[in-house]
Protein backbone atom coordinates (compact mmCIF):
# COMPACT_ATOMS: atom_id res chain seq x y z
CA UNK A 1 0.00 0.00 0.00
CA UNK A 2 1.51 3.33 -1.09
CA UNK A 3 0.65 6.59 0.65
CA UNK A 4 3.35 8.85 -0.76
CA UNK A 5 4.81 8.85 -4.24
CA UNK A 6 8.14 7.01 -4.55
CA UNK A 7 9.81 8.79 -7.43
CA UNK A 8 9.22 12.40 -8.46
CA UNK A 9 11.77 14.99 -9.67
CA UNK A 10 12.56 17.46 -6.89
CA UNK A 11 12.47 21.17 -7.64
CA UNK A 12 15.26 23.13 -5.98
CA UNK A 13 12.97 25.09 -3.68
CA UNK A 14 11.40 21.89 -2.37
CA UNK A 15 14.86 20.47 -1.70
CA UNK A 16 15.49 23.51 0.52
CA UNK A 17 12.26 22.72 2.35
CA UNK A 18 13.36 19.15 2.94
CA UNK A 19 16.69 20.29 4.34
CA UNK A 20 14.93 22.71 6.68
CA UNK A 21 12.75 19.86 7.93
CA UNK A 22 15.55 17.39 8.45
CA UNK A 23 14.78 15.55 5.22
CA UNK A 24 12.46 12.77 4.21
CA UNK A 25 12.12 9.61 6.22
CA UNK A 26 10.21 6.35 6.15
CA UNK A 27 6.66 6.31 7.44
CA UNK A 28 6.40 2.59 6.67
CA UNK A 29 5.56 0.56 3.61
CA UNK A 30 2.68 3.00 3.30
CA UNK A 31 4.98 5.80 2.08
CA UNK A 32 7.55 4.25 -0.21
CA UNK A 33 10.05 7.11 0.16
CA UNK A 34 13.03 6.22 2.35
CA UNK A 35 15.57 9.03 2.53
CA UNK A 36 17.11 11.09 5.31
CA UNK A 37 19.41 14.07 5.51
CA UNK A 38 21.97 14.29 8.28
CA UNK A 39 23.38 17.06 10.40
CA UNK A 40 26.10 17.82 7.88
CA UNK A 41 23.59 19.06 5.31
CA UNK A 42 24.02 22.71 4.32
CA UNK A 43 22.22 25.26 6.48
CA UNK A 44 19.61 26.96 4.32
CA UNK A 45 17.64 28.78 6.99
CA UNK A 46 19.84 30.15 9.76
CA UNK A 47 21.25 33.65 9.51
CA UNK A 48 23.93 34.20 12.16
CA UNK A 49 23.80 37.41 14.13
CA UNK A 50 25.21 39.04 17.21
CA UNK A 51 24.85 37.90 20.79
CA UNK A 52 26.77 36.26 23.58
CA UNK A 53 26.07 34.14 26.61
CA UNK A 54 27.94 33.34 29.79
CA UNK A 55 27.16 31.71 33.09
CA UNK A 56 28.18 32.05 36.71
CA UNK A 57 26.90 30.05 39.69
CA UNK A 58 25.38 31.31 42.91
CA UNK A 59 23.97 29.34 45.82
CA UNK A 60 20.74 30.10 47.66
CA UNK A 61 17.27 28.58 47.83
CA UNK A 62 13.48 28.95 48.04
CA UNK A 63 10.92 26.75 49.78
CA UNK A 64 8.85 24.57 47.44
CA UNK A 65 5.11 23.97 47.81
CA UNK A 66 5.97 20.78 49.73
CA UNK A 67 8.25 22.67 52.13
CA UNK A 68 11.59 21.47 50.77
CA UNK A 69 14.27 23.98 49.79
CA UNK A 70 14.94 24.36 46.08
CA UNK A 71 18.05 26.12 44.72
CA UNK A 72 17.64 29.49 43.04
CA UNK A 73 20.65 28.98 40.75
CA UNK A 74 23.04 26.31 39.49
CA UNK A 75 25.70 25.58 42.10
CA UNK A 76 28.42 24.76 39.58
CA UNK A 77 28.48 21.02 40.29
CA UNK A 78 27.58 18.14 37.99
CA UNK A 79 25.27 17.94 34.97
CA UNK A 80 21.78 19.45 35.33
CA UNK A 81 18.99 19.96 32.79
CA UNK A 82 16.09 22.38 33.30
CA UNK A 83 13.10 22.97 31.01
CA UNK A 84 10.13 25.30 31.08
CA UNK A 85 7.21 25.69 28.71
CA UNK A 86 3.48 26.24 28.41
CA UNK A 87 0.54 24.50 26.78
CA UNK A 88 -2.60 26.43 25.80
CA UNK A 89 -6.13 25.07 25.40
CA UNK A 90 -9.62 26.59 25.13
CA UNK A 91 -12.43 24.88 27.06
CA UNK A 92 -16.20 25.25 27.06
CA UNK A 93 -18.09 25.77 30.30
CA UNK A 94 -18.36 21.97 30.56
CA UNK A 95 -14.57 21.60 30.28
CA UNK A 96 -14.66 20.29 26.70
CA UNK A 97 -11.48 20.93 24.68
CA UNK A 98 -12.03 23.02 21.55
CA UNK A 99 -10.34 22.44 18.19
CA UNK A 100 -8.58 25.31 16.42
CA UNK A 101 -5.35 25.96 18.32
CA UNK A 102 -3.01 26.13 15.32
CA UNK A 103 -3.23 29.92 15.02
CA UNK A 104 0.00 31.77 15.79
CA UNK A 105 0.22 34.80 18.05
CA UNK A 106 3.83 35.32 19.14
CA UNK A 107 6.12 35.72 16.13
CA UNK A 108 9.38 33.80 15.94
CA UNK A 109 12.71 34.99 14.48
CA UNK A 110 13.42 33.97 10.88
CA UNK A 111 16.24 31.61 11.90
CA UNK A 112 13.78 29.27 13.66
CA UNK A 113 12.92 26.13 11.65
CA UNK A 114 9.21 26.08 10.94
CA UNK A 115 7.32 23.06 9.68
CA UNK A 116 4.13 25.09 9.28
CA UNK A 117 5.61 27.83 7.11
CA UNK A 118 7.67 25.38 5.06
CA UNK A 119 4.59 23.44 3.96
CA UNK A 120 0.92 24.04 3.34
CA UNK A 121 -0.88 23.94 6.67
CA UNK A 122 -4.60 23.72 6.19
CA UNK A 123 -6.70 23.78 9.34
CA UNK A 124 -4.92 21.37 11.68
CA UNK A 125 -7.44 19.61 13.99
CA UNK A 126 -5.58 20.39 17.22
CA UNK A 127 -6.90 21.09 20.71
CA UNK A 128 -3.49 21.76 22.27
CA UNK A 129 -0.92 24.43 21.43
CA UNK A 130 2.40 23.45 22.98
CA UNK A 131 4.25 26.75 23.28
CA UNK A 132 7.89 27.56 23.92
CA UNK A 133 9.41 24.68 25.81
CA UNK A 134 13.06 25.68 26.20
CA UNK A 135 15.65 23.25 27.57
CA UNK A 136 18.72 24.54 29.43
CA UNK A 137 21.96 22.65 30.10
CA UNK A 138 24.18 23.28 33.12
CA UNK A 139 27.57 21.61 33.40
CA UNK A 140 30.77 22.06 35.37
CA UNK A 141 32.81 21.10 32.30
CA UNK A 142 32.42 20.72 28.52
CA UNK A 143 30.35 17.68 27.56
CA UNK A 144 28.90 15.93 24.54
CA UNK A 145 25.37 14.58 24.85
CA UNK A 146 22.57 13.44 22.58
CA UNK A 147 19.09 14.95 22.90
CA UNK A 148 15.68 14.13 21.50
CA UNK A 149 12.05 14.76 22.40
CA UNK A 150 9.03 12.66 21.41
CA UNK A 151 5.43 13.86 21.13
CA UNK A 152 3.22 10.75 20.86
CA UNK A 153 -0.03 12.70 20.55
CA UNK A 154 1.20 15.62 18.48
CA UNK A 155 3.59 17.08 15.91
CA UNK A 156 6.51 19.35 16.80
CA UNK A 157 6.13 22.27 14.42
CA UNK A 158 8.97 24.74 15.18
CA UNK A 159 12.43 24.31 16.66
CA UNK A 160 15.98 25.64 16.97
CA UNK A 161 18.78 24.74 16.56
CA UNK A 162 18.45 22.34 13.63
CA UNK A 163 17.79 18.65 14.19
CA UNK A 164 19.16 15.59 12.42
CA UNK A 165 15.71 13.99 12.19
CA UNK A 166 12.08 15.01 12.54
CA UNK A 167 8.94 12.87 12.37
CA UNK A 168 6.35 12.52 10.90
CA UNK A 169 8.02 12.82 7.50
CA UNK A 170 7.09 15.11 4.63
CA UNK A 171 6.93 13.94 1.03
CA UNK A 172 5.15 13.95 -2.31
CA UNK A 173 1.49 12.95 -2.56
CA UNK A 174 0.65 10.09 -4.91
CA UNK A 175 -0.92 12.63 -7.27
CA UNK A 176 1.19 15.78 -7.36
CA UNK A 177 4.66 17.26 -7.67
CA UNK A 178 4.80 19.54 -4.63
CA UNK A 179 6.24 18.54 -1.29
CA UNK A 180 3.50 18.46 1.34
CA UNK A 181 3.01 17.57 4.97
CA UNK A 182 0.63 14.63 5.52
CA UNK A 183 0.28 15.37 9.24
CA UNK A 184 -0.70 19.05 8.85
CA UNK A 185 -2.29 19.32 5.38
CA UNK A 186 -5.91 18.18 5.23
CA UNK A 187 -5.77 18.15 1.41
CA UNK A 188 -2.77 15.79 1.22
CA UNK A 189 -3.50 13.21 -1.53
CA UNK A 190 -3.02 9.91 0.27
CA UNK A 191 -3.11 6.70 -1.70
CA UNK A 192 -6.01 5.40 0.40
CA UNK A 193 -8.28 6.25 3.30
CA UNK A 194 -6.36 3.74 5.38
CA UNK A 195 -3.21 5.83 4.89
CA UNK A 196 -5.10 9.03 5.72
CA UNK A 197 -6.38 7.48 8.93
CA UNK A 198 -2.89 6.36 9.94
CA UNK A 199 -0.79 9.38 8.92
CA UNK A 200 -3.24 12.25 8.45
CA UNK A 201 -3.38 13.45 12.06
CA UNK A 202 -0.83 15.30 14.20
CA UNK A 203 0.74 12.41 16.11
CA UNK A 204 4.00 10.50 16.72
CA UNK A 205 6.15 13.61 16.62
CA UNK A 206 9.92 13.51 17.09
CA UNK A 207 12.78 16.00 17.14
CA UNK A 208 16.25 14.44 17.34
CA UNK A 209 19.12 16.91 17.71
CA UNK A 210 21.74 14.16 17.60
CA UNK A 211 25.00 15.06 19.33
CA UNK A 212 25.10 18.43 21.10
CA UNK A 213 28.20 20.00 22.59
CA UNK A 214 27.75 21.73 25.93
CA UNK A 215 30.37 24.44 26.13
CA UNK A 216 32.33 24.98 29.32
CA UNK A 217 31.16 27.27 32.15
CA UNK A 218 31.38 30.92 31.13
CA UNK A 219 32.32 30.10 27.52
CA UNK A 220 30.50 32.53 25.19
CA UNK A 221 29.53 32.22 21.53
CA UNK A 222 27.70 34.22 18.89
CA UNK A 223 23.97 33.48 18.59
CA UNK A 224 21.49 34.71 15.95
CA UNK A 225 20.08 38.18 16.48
CA UNK A 226 16.56 38.39 17.96
CA UNK A 227 15.86 42.01 18.99
CA UNK A 228 13.52 42.35 21.97
CA UNK A 229 11.60 45.13 20.24
CA UNK A 230 10.49 42.52 17.70
CA UNK A 231 10.52 39.17 19.50
CA UNK A 232 10.25 37.81 23.03
CA UNK A 233 12.86 35.14 22.09
CA UNK A 234 15.78 36.78 23.89
CA UNK A 235 14.09 36.89 27.30
CA UNK A 236 14.82 33.18 27.56
CA UNK A 237 18.48 33.90 26.78
CA UNK A 238 18.88 36.00 29.91
CA UNK A 239 19.69 32.85 31.89
CA UNK A 240 23.09 31.69 33.16
CA UNK A 241 23.05 28.32 31.42
CA UNK A 242 25.89 26.82 29.37
CA UNK A 243 25.89 27.62 25.67
CA UNK A 244 25.21 24.64 23.38
CA UNK A 245 26.43 23.89 19.83
CA UNK A 246 24.96 21.41 17.35
CA UNK A 247 26.76 19.52 14.55
CA UNK A 248 26.15 22.41 12.13
CA UNK A 249 27.96 24.85 14.39
CA UNK A 250 24.78 26.65 15.43
CA UNK A 251 24.94 28.10 18.95
CA UNK A 252 22.12 28.90 21.35
CA UNK A 253 21.48 29.10 25.07
CA UNK A 254 18.84 26.36 24.95
CA UNK A 255 16.91 23.91 22.81
CA UNK A 256 13.60 25.37 21.64
CA UNK A 257 10.49 23.69 20.23
CA UNK A 258 6.74 24.16 19.75
CA UNK A 259 3.98 21.77 18.73
CA UNK A 260 0.33 20.97 18.05
CA UNK A 261 -1.52 17.99 19.42
CA UNK A 262 -4.61 16.40 20.93
CA UNK A 263 -4.32 15.13 24.49
CA UNK A 264 -6.17 15.31 27.78
CA UNK A 265 -5.09 17.76 30.45
CA UNK A 266 -4.24 16.55 33.96
CA UNK A 267 -7.11 18.64 35.36
CA UNK A 268 -10.64 19.36 34.16
CA UNK A 269 -11.71 23.01 34.44
CA UNK A 270 -15.45 23.76 34.37
CA UNK A 271 -17.42 26.94 34.99
CA UNK A 272 -20.94 27.75 36.09
CA UNK A 273 -22.92 30.98 35.99
CA UNK A 274 -21.90 33.87 38.24
CA UNK A 275 -18.19 33.11 38.06
CA UNK A 276 -18.11 29.74 39.81
CA UNK A 277 -15.10 27.71 38.61
CA UNK A 278 -14.02 24.18 39.52
CA UNK A 279 -10.66 22.49 38.83
CA UNK A 280 -10.72 18.69 39.25
CA UNK A 281 -7.43 16.79 39.18
CA UNK A 282 -7.84 13.68 37.00
CA UNK A 283 -4.16 12.71 37.05
CA UNK A 284 -2.32 10.41 39.44
CA UNK A 285 -0.06 13.15 40.85
CA UNK A 286 -0.84 16.57 42.33
CA UNK A 287 -1.14 19.79 40.34
CA UNK A 288 -0.01 22.98 42.01
CA UNK A 289 0.01 26.80 42.03
CA UNK A 290 -3.43 27.50 40.56
CA UNK A 291 -4.10 31.03 39.29
CA UNK A 292 -7.56 32.24 38.21
CA UNK A 293 -7.20 35.39 36.09
CA UNK A 294 -9.77 37.77 34.66
CA UNK A 295 -8.82 40.62 32.31
CA UNK A 296 -10.89 43.39 30.72
CA UNK A 297 -9.84 46.52 28.87
CA UNK A 298 -10.17 48.56 32.07
CA UNK A 299 -8.03 46.30 34.22
CA UNK A 300 -7.34 42.83 35.55
CA UNK A 301 -7.59 40.76 38.71
CA UNK A 302 -6.44 37.33 39.93
CA UNK A 303 -6.53 34.94 42.83
CA UNK A 304 -3.94 32.30 43.68
CA UNK A 305 -3.99 28.92 45.37
CA UNK A 306 -0.40 28.21 46.43
CA UNK A 307 -0.93 24.64 47.58
CA UNK A 308 -1.37 21.37 45.72
CA UNK A 309 -4.56 19.73 44.43
CA UNK A 310 -4.20 16.00 45.01
CA UNK A 311 -5.28 13.31 42.57
CA UNK A 312 -9.07 12.96 42.48
CA UNK A 313 -9.65 16.18 44.46
CA UNK A 314 -11.34 19.39 43.32
CA UNK A 315 -10.63 23.06 43.94
CA UNK A 316 -13.52 25.52 43.77
CA UNK A 317 -12.76 29.16 43.08
CA UNK A 318 -14.59 32.31 42.04
CA UNK A 319 -13.56 34.28 38.98
CA UNK A 320 -12.24 37.55 40.44
CA UNK A 321 -13.97 40.82 39.64
CA UNK A 322 -12.10 43.82 38.31
CA UNK A 323 -11.05 46.19 41.09
CA UNK A 324 -9.66 49.71 41.15
CA UNK A 325 -6.08 48.62 40.40
CA UNK A 326 -4.94 49.71 36.94
CA UNK A 327 -3.83 47.15 34.35
CA UNK A 328 -0.10 47.81 34.77
CA UNK A 329 -0.16 47.51 38.55
CA UNK A 330 -2.23 44.32 38.41
CA UNK A 331 0.11 42.79 35.79
CA UNK A 332 3.17 43.60 37.92
CA UNK A 333 1.61 41.96 41.00
CA UNK A 334 0.59 38.88 39.02
CA UNK A 335 4.02 38.66 37.40
CA UNK A 336 5.70 38.57 40.81
CA UNK A 337 3.27 35.93 42.08
CA UNK A 338 3.79 33.66 39.06
CA UNK A 339 7.57 34.12 39.31
CA UNK A 340 7.43 33.03 42.96
CA UNK A 341 5.37 29.96 42.01
CA UNK A 342 7.89 28.99 39.33
CA UNK A 343 10.71 29.45 41.85
CA UNK A 344 8.93 27.03 44.19
CA UNK A 345 8.46 24.54 41.34
CA UNK A 346 12.21 24.04 41.01
CA UNK A 347 13.20 26.46 38.26
CA UNK A 348 16.21 28.67 38.88
CA UNK A 349 15.16 32.26 39.52
CA UNK A 350 16.51 33.67 36.26
CA UNK A 351 14.63 30.93 34.38
CA UNK A 352 11.38 31.87 36.14
CA UNK A 353 11.91 35.54 35.30
CA UNK A 354 12.69 34.69 31.67
CA UNK A 355 9.52 32.60 31.38
CA UNK A 356 7.30 35.32 32.84
CA UNK A 357 8.87 38.02 30.66
CA UNK A 358 8.33 35.86 27.58
CA UNK A 359 4.63 35.30 28.18
CA UNK A 360 3.44 38.17 30.41
CA UNK A 361 1.59 39.98 27.62
CA UNK A 362 -0.40 36.88 26.64
CA UNK A 363 -1.00 35.58 30.15
CA UNK A 364 -1.67 38.84 31.97
CA UNK A 365 -3.07 41.32 29.44
CA UNK A 366 -5.15 39.35 26.93
CA UNK A 367 -8.87 39.98 27.66
CA UNK A 368 -10.75 36.98 28.99
CA UNK A 369 -10.81 34.47 31.85
CA UNK A 370 -8.05 31.89 32.18
CA UNK A 371 -6.55 29.44 34.61
CA UNK A 372 -2.82 28.83 34.97
CA UNK A 373 -1.43 25.90 36.93
CA UNK A 374 1.75 23.81 37.04
CA UNK A 375 1.49 20.26 35.71
CA UNK A 376 3.12 17.33 37.55
CA UNK A 377 6.49 16.46 35.99
CA UNK A 378 5.36 12.85 35.62
CA UNK A 379 2.53 14.09 33.34
CA UNK A 380 4.97 16.20 31.31
CA UNK A 381 7.33 13.24 30.95
CA UNK A 382 4.47 11.10 29.62
CA UNK A 383 3.21 13.72 27.13
CA UNK A 384 6.69 14.83 26.00
CA UNK A 385 9.32 12.14 26.68
CA UNK A 386 12.72 13.89 26.75
CA UNK A 387 15.83 11.73 26.34
CA UNK A 388 19.28 13.12 27.21
CA UNK A 389 22.24 10.73 27.00
CA UNK A 390 24.30 10.45 29.19
CA UNK A 391 21.55 10.93 31.75
CA UNK A 392 21.82 14.21 33.72
CA UNK A 393 22.37 14.14 37.46
CA UNK A 394 19.03 15.96 37.77
CA UNK A 395 16.31 16.96 35.30
CA UNK A 396 13.60 19.47 36.22
CA UNK A 397 10.73 20.12 33.78
CA UNK A 398 8.08 22.74 34.54
CA UNK A 399 5.10 22.99 32.19
CA UNK A 400 2.64 25.72 33.07
CA UNK A 401 -0.77 24.96 31.60
CA UNK A 402 -2.95 27.79 30.29
CA UNK A 403 -6.69 27.12 30.10
CA UNK A 404 -8.76 29.77 28.31
CA UNK A 405 -12.23 29.48 29.83
CA UNK A 406 -15.48 30.07 27.93
CA UNK A 407 -17.93 30.75 30.75
CA UNK A 408 -21.71 30.32 30.39
CA UNK A 409 -22.05 34.11 30.09
CA UNK A 410 -19.46 34.24 27.29
CA UNK A 411 -21.09 31.29 25.55
CA UNK A 412 -24.37 33.23 25.53
CA UNK A 413 -22.62 36.24 23.98
CA UNK A 414 -20.97 34.02 21.36
CA UNK A 415 -24.37 32.60 20.44
CA UNK A 416 -25.59 36.16 19.94
CA UNK A 417 -22.57 36.74 17.72
CA UNK A 418 -23.37 33.56 15.82
CA UNK A 419 -26.93 34.74 15.22
CA UNK A 420 -25.50 37.73 13.30
CA UNK A 421 -24.72 35.29 10.46
CA UNK A 422 -28.47 34.80 9.90
CA UNK A 423 -30.24 36.41 6.93
CA UNK A 424 -29.58 36.61 3.23
CA UNK A 425 -28.09 40.11 3.18
CA UNK A 426 -24.68 40.03 4.85
CA UNK A 427 -22.67 38.01 7.36
CA UNK A 428 -20.19 40.82 8.03
CA UNK A 429 -21.55 41.51 11.54
CA UNK A 430 -20.90 37.93 12.58
CA UNK A 431 -17.45 37.95 11.00
CA UNK A 432 -16.57 41.20 12.77
CA UNK A 433 -17.62 39.79 16.13
CA UNK A 434 -15.52 36.63 15.88
CA UNK A 435 -12.50 38.20 14.15
CA UNK A 436 -12.15 40.50 17.16
CA UNK A 437 -11.35 37.37 19.21
CA UNK A 438 -8.02 36.94 17.39
CA UNK A 439 -6.31 33.56 17.75
CA UNK A 440 -9.25 32.22 19.75
CA UNK A 441 -11.86 33.03 17.08
CA UNK A 442 -11.91 29.49 15.72
CA UNK A 443 -12.29 27.57 19.02
CA UNK A 444 -14.88 30.08 20.26
CA UNK A 445 -16.87 29.78 17.02
CA UNK A 446 -16.65 25.99 17.11
CA UNK A 447 -18.04 25.98 20.66
CA UNK A 448 -20.87 28.31 19.63
CA UNK A 449 -21.73 26.07 16.67
CA UNK A 450 -21.77 23.04 18.93
CA UNK A 451 -24.23 24.74 21.29
CA UNK A 452 -26.30 26.11 18.39
CA UNK A 453 -26.76 22.64 16.95
CA UNK A 454 -29.05 21.91 19.90
CA UNK A 455 -31.49 24.70 18.98
CA UNK A 456 -33.27 24.92 15.62
CA UNK A 457 -33.55 28.72 15.83
CA UNK A 458 -29.87 28.95 14.88
CA UNK A 459 -30.23 26.85 11.70
CA UNK A 460 -30.03 29.80 9.30
CA UNK A 461 -27.10 31.38 11.13
CA UNK A 462 -25.13 28.14 11.17
CA UNK A 463 -24.82 28.03 7.38
CA UNK A 464 -23.01 31.36 7.17
CA UNK A 465 -20.97 30.64 10.29
CA UNK A 466 -19.71 27.29 8.95
CA UNK A 467 -18.50 28.98 5.76
CA UNK A 468 -16.68 31.62 7.79
CA UNK A 469 -15.21 28.93 10.03
CA UNK A 470 -13.66 27.24 7.01
CA UNK A 471 -12.06 30.55 6.05
CA UNK A 472 -10.46 31.29 9.40
CA UNK A 473 -9.44 27.66 9.94
CA UNK A 474 -7.55 27.27 6.67
CA UNK A 475 -6.46 30.76 5.59
CA UNK A 476 -6.17 33.04 8.61
CA UNK A 477 -3.65 31.08 10.62
CA UNK A 478 -1.78 34.08 12.05
CA UNK A 479 -3.77 36.52 14.16
CA UNK A 480 -3.00 38.65 17.17
CA UNK A 481 -5.31 39.19 20.12
CA UNK A 482 -5.08 42.83 21.21
CA UNK A 483 -4.25 43.74 24.78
Amino acid sequence: MNCIQRHTPVHARFFATLVALGGLGAISACTGRVETTGAAAPNTTNTPGDGTSANGPTTSGNASSSGSVVPTAYDGQGFVVHEWGTNTVVVGSDGSLQVGMHHEEEGLPSFVYDRIKSNKQDGVPATDKLETPVTYFYSDKPRKVTAKVNFPKGVLTQWYPQVVQTLPVVGWPMQGTAVADPALDRTFAFGSEACRSKFGTPANGLLDWGTIEILGPGEAASVPAAPLDQYTWSYARDVKANVIRNARGQHENYLFYRGLGNFEQPALVTTKALGKLTLTNKFTASVSSVFVIHVESRGGSFNEYQGEVASGRSLEREVPTIGKEDLDSYAESLGQAVTNALDRSGLYHDEAVGMVNTWKRQWFRTPGTRVLYIAPQSWTDAVLPLTITPKPDKTTRVLLLRIEVISPEVEAKDLEGLQRFAGATSTSDGETYFRALGRFAEPRLRRALSLASLDSKFADAQRGAVSFLETIATKETSSAHGE
